[in-house]
Parts: structure tokens; C-alpha cells; sequence
């Protein structure tokens, strides 16, 4: 049986309901199927980028993101992408929120991770620590030549060096005095039952723990795991 393709249009347009003996059903039904998967790809396509982003391995997606690609303190090989998402928003995509910063860290994969490790001449591995991550021999040998001390810093023994400073135990006001830092000593007051506090440079780099630092009087805690 011959069917005329305008009528069958006709009939789909005209009416969503079609008689089962009607020849034009199965290419009706069709054209629905096709109709309703369009209408969820645009539906997809259409949600905001950040609730399908898990990962972020390269500096254009983090721009179409309308985040900053940002290298990592100490670590100038290694970049986040920071997103002024909400904390629910941040924490559902696996992101980590920055409660100071008040903004959402979007990490890249561990693939995009070991490739950028190796193009960095770097060795993927845990070396000590707790996780595996990116670690650099020169950068040991680099810390022992200028005398530091190559060790695991933090709860992760991510291994870093730790060197003296050059004004360590010099009396200090506030953290800018001092190459690493200004800490809060606390001695006991020959004329008071209370202990005075003073400002002393920090002797070392490793800020790993919990301390007490000395600004303008102030007493400012922190702690680095």
C-alpha cells in the first residue's frame, strides 16, 4: 500500500492521536521520538556549566567557567581553577571551598595531573606521603646544597625543606619584620600574675602546626596540617 507523504504530514500536524490502522502512526510516533530527544539535549545543553564540571585540566576551561587559573603556592607546575561558586554548589561538584577566600577550588584530574608532572620532568609517586602526587629530585638536591633540611611536613609527609631563616630570635612587632614569620612568645611578668607576650622572627620556614604569631600586639593562632 502506497503512502502519500503530505498526508501523513498532514495527519501527525493535525492530530496527535492516530488510529492504529492509520499507515501514517509509525512514522508519527518517529517524529515524536526524534521531537522529545531534542528537547532533552537542549534541556542538557542548557544547564549551567558548573553543575556538570568535575574537573578543570586546562586554563581555557576555566575561563569558560568565568574562573582564575591560579599556579599553587610553592608548586608554580601545578594550577587550580577558582570559581565564585556557592559552598552547596562548590562541595556537590567535588570542588573544596575556601571559607576566607570565599570561593570554590576546582582541582584537575589525576591524568591531567600526571601528564603535566612528567612534562615537568617530575616523578608521579607518594615519596613518604600519605597520597600519590608530583615530587622533583632536583628539588631536594637543590634544598641540601643550600643546607636546608629534606623532610615530610604536615599529616599528608609531603617531604619539603625546611631552612633556618637569618633573623631567627630577633625581637619582632609584626610578620613583616621577620623572613618567615613573627611568633608570640609568652614569659612570665616579674610585676604581674599574667604573662607578658613579645614578638620573636621565626627560626625556621616550616609553618606546619599550630602557632601563635605576634602582630602589633595581637596575638593571630593558626594551624596548617
Amino acid at each position: 500500500m502506497q503512502i502519500n507523504k503530505l498526508s501523513c504530514r498532514r495527519s501527525f500536524l493535525g492530530s496527535f492521536t492516530v488510529n492504529y490502522l492509520n499507515p501514517c502512526r509509525a512514522r508519527g510516533n518517529k517524529i515524536i521520538m526524534v521531537g522529545k530527544l531534542m528537547f532533552i539535549l537542549v534541556s542538557l545543553l542548557s544547564l549551567p556549566l558548573e553543575v556538570r564540571a568535575t574537573a578543570v585540566d586546562s586554563e581555557q576551561i576555566c575561563k569558560n567557567l568565568n574562573g582564575t587559573w591560579e599556579p599553587t603556592s610553592g608548586q608554580s607546575w601545578y594550577y587550580y581553577c577558582y570559581v565564585s561558586w556557592l559552598p552547596e554548589v562548590c562541595e556537590g561538584e567535588n570542588g573544596f571551598w575556601d571559607p576566607h577566600k570565599q570561593r570554590c577550588r576546582l582541582d584537575p584530574s589525576e591524568k591531567s595531573q600526571k601528564d603535566e608532572c612528567k612534562v615537568q620532568g617530575g616523578t608521579w609517586g607518594k615519596d613518604q606521603a600519605s597520597f600519590d602526587h608530583c615530587f622533583f629530585e632536583k628539588d631536594r638536591i637543590q634544598c641540601l646544597a643550600e643546607k636546608g633540611e629534606w623532610r615530610p611536613k604536615g599529616k599528608s609527609h609531603v617531604s619539603g625543606c625546611v631552612r633556618a631563616s637569618r633573623d631567627g630570635g630577633k625581637p619582632c612587632k609584626k610578620y613583616s619584620e621577620c623572613e618567615f614569620g613573627c611568633l608570640a612568645v609568652r614569659s612570665k611578668s616579674p610585676t604581674s600574675e599574667n604573662d607578658t607576650v613579645s614578638g620573636q622572627c621565626a627560626k625556621t620556614n616550616n609553618k606546619f602546626g599550630c602557632k601563635d604569631y605576634f602582630e602589633d600586639g595581637q596575638i593571630i593562632g593558626a594551624c596548617i596540617d
